[in-house]
């Protein structure tokens, strides 16, 4: 359990869930309020506004008669742009795990990256793995300019995570054709908490690549991770209580 939903627990064990902005949470957190088995919680009422949220997020077109009932209930819907980035999924068991992960970013987005800054995109899972996308204006060390830099970071659970190799592609859509083109291909070892992923992955400075309109189409720079398991280390113990590890493929 999240440190941050821990703190929202206490706010739901003190009888405050009116006051609860459910609808800010996105929906991994909304997933572990529903699993929370703490007996202090009305599980019938938090089940029923967390229904009541998935509904209003699925369907914003339909959010006035559910606004229209929790403005009598003190249980508002703010508008708000999320802090994360919704992402768009396809996943593949077979032949091996594998998700296809898409990512819009708008220009304007981009640009409020300047000086410094960060995109975190919601999570997703890859083999009982947890993790995101991240877009940041970053210093490229060798040629000591700003460039756009996209990373896919892996959220570390100490006991139940497990070393995870990934063949990746990164692409993006270009004018005029509007097709995606890879613009890298990599290995990425995750070992622990780790953001792996490319500091150029246009080849270009700041000012050129937020200029460039082969990449912004119609102001929208469309991106593609394509991420597939090559080598998944479980953990393994021995009857002297040591960890050793073994490849997932040799089981």
């Amino acid at each position: 359990m999240t440190y941050m939903w821990k703190v929202k627990v206490a706010y739901v064990n003190s009888r405050l869930l009116p006051f609860l902005c459910l609808s800010h949470m996105d929906f991994a957190t909304l997933q572990e309020v529903l699993t929370c088995i703490d007996n202090d919680i009305n599980h019938e009422q938090l089940t029923k506004r967390v229904f009541e949220v998935l509904l209003y997020k699925a369907y914003p077109g339909c959010q006035q008669s559910p606004l229209a009932a929790d403005a009598a209930n003190r249980w508002q819907f703010a508008e708000r742009a999320y802090e994360l980035k919704l992402l768009k999924v396809v996943a593949f068991d077979r032949p091996s795990p594998q998700v296809i992960v898409y990512l819009d970013l708008k220009r304007e987005e981009c640009s409020r990256l300047f000086p410094s800054g960060w995109i975190f995109s919601h999570s997703y899972f890859l083999a009982g793995q947890e993790f995101r996308v991240v877009a940041g204006r970053v210093l490229d060390e060798e040629s000591n300019f700003y460039s756009f830099g996209l990373y896919v970071e892996l959220h570390w659970m100490p006991g139940c995570s497990k070393c995870v190799t990934l063949d990746c592609e990164l692409a993006a859509r270009r004018n005029p054709s509007g097709k995606f083109v890879s613009q890298v291909n990599k290995k990425l070892a995750f070992h622990g908490d780790a953001s792996l992923g490319w500091g150029n992955i246009f080849e270009m400075p700041w000012s050129r690549f937020i200029a460039n309109n082969n990449l912004f189409i119609d102001g929208v720079l469309h991106l593609r991770a394509d991420l597939t398991v090559v080598v998944q280390l479980l953990p393994m113990t021995t009857s002297s209580s040591t960890i050793q590890w073994r490849a997932a493929s040799e089981s």
